[in-house]
């Protein structure tokens, strides 16, 4: 079976683009997120285009196990790793991913290739962490990153670290913000009412989000530093407790696990465990609207508070393993030097809410964002579908 496994990936990754390269390019769309996800900035960028163009043809990559029947009837979802995959990856006119590619690829001469990236590094990423990562990840890396037209940027920070990180020349950079921080910029109080009903939460209800990244453990067979670990680490009883006897308010603890844990996760056990005060709504529900629903993000070394910070909400970081991590990864920033407030146990994250008003760790989360220099308008949307637009010879 390994055999047959290597020999397809052998044929769809290095025989059949010898053959597809000789087709022509057409004037299509080919989106991509997080390899087979539907999510995140391509989403908001396909959607708009939509409007702008009812008659784009779109594709998809999905994930195989994903169900097709979530995307839009305009969108045509595609299989991953299967040979109309590859076909359109070398013949669509259009490439927006957020991640880089599966396959080492080489853009085209009439190929553009606009890539949105993830989310604000915060953990050291591609060559910047190449001591930590496969060397078949980092050749399809470099070769990927040459590939691409346009990089979009949400602050400065971001700017100097992918000069490194991927490697990828300043011309290219377009400081627009990322699409899928659009939505924080907008009137949100019809989408955290529609959120919170999908999750049977009582508009009385403190909603904390809990979005703690995987740690490298993720890619070996022992799995234990991720998913029901992390969140025994945040004691979610006590903090639960904590919030009734300050806020006079039930709290709700929603979990959102990153994409390489997300798999694992049993959610009716989680449910079950903590009586219903801890949800798993990680393949529940948008980041993004999940983040607008959040009265308080508790994350760790995820680039996810970035995002959050944007709304200028409360934030805690919560990082019990630093020195850890730090050897497994590294982080470009020192989490002691940054504006936000930061805990190493769940005591602890009870004393810094006990002892600082909401509004006192939202003007910390103020801070980050002039720390960071952001780039962020809510017009990153537009900004993307245009540079795309304007390139439809």
């Amino acid at each position: 079976m390994k055999n047959i496994l290597k020999i397809k990936k052998l044929l769809l990754r290095n025989v059949m683009p010898l053959f597809f390269k000789l087709f022509p390019i057409r004037k299509q769309y080919l989106f991509s997120s997080y390899y087979g996800k539907y999510t995140d900035s391509p989403k908001n960028i396909s959607e708009y285009l939509h409007e702008v163009d009812p008659n784009a043809k779109i594709y998809w990559i999905c994930d195989i196990e994903m169900q097709t029947d979530i995307f839009p009837p305009y969108v045509i979802p595609v299989k991953i790793n299967t040979i109309k995959s590859i076909y359109l990856l070398w013949t669509s006119k259009y490439l927006i991913d957020n991640c880089q590619k599966q396959i080492v690829y080489r853009i085209r001469k009439k190929q553009l290739y606009l890539q949105t990236w993830h989310g604000t590094p915060l953990k050291k990423i591609e060559f910047d962490a190449r001591h930590k990562l496969p060397k078949h990840y980092l050749n399809y890396s470099r070769v990927d990153n040459q590939s691409i037209t346009y990089l979009l940027v949400g602050n400065e920070y971001s700017e100097n670290v992918y000069q490194t990180a991927l490697r990828v020349s300043s011309s290219r950079y377009v400081r627009s913000g990322i699409p899928r921080n659009d939505v924080f910029f907008s009137d949100k109080a019809e989408l955290v009412t529609s959120i919170r009903k999908q999750l049977n939460i009582d508009e009385n209800c403190f909603v904390v989000l809990y979005a703690p990244t995987f740690r490298n453990s993720v890619y070996e067979k022992n799995d234990s530093k991720n998913g029901f670990t992390q969140i025994e680490q945040l004691n979610p009883n006590l903090l639960c407790e904590m919030f009734l006897k300050k806020f006079k308010r039930k709290c709700v603890i929603l979990t959102h696990f990153h994409p390489n844990v997300s798999k694992k996760i049993d959610s009716k056990f989680i449910f079950s465990k903590y009586g219903g005060k801890v949800q798993d709504v990680t393949n529940d529900c948008q980041t993004e609207d999940l983040l607008c629903v959040a009265d308080l993000l508790i994350t760790d070394y995820s680039s996810i508070f970035f995002d959050y910070a944007l709304m200028e909400k409360p934030i805690i970081l919560f990082t019990y393993d630093y020195l850890d991590y730090i050897q497994e990864r590294g982080t470009y920033l020192n989490i002691n030097e940054l504006p936000i407030t930061h805990a190493t146990t769940a005591i602890e994250i009870c004393k810094i809410l006990e002892e600082n008003s909401l509004d006192e760790l939202s003007e910390k989360t103020r801070d980050l964002n002039s720390y960071v220099g952001n780039y962020e308008c809510g017009k990153a949307t537009d900004i993307a579908v245009n540079l795309i637009t304007k390139n439809t010879q």
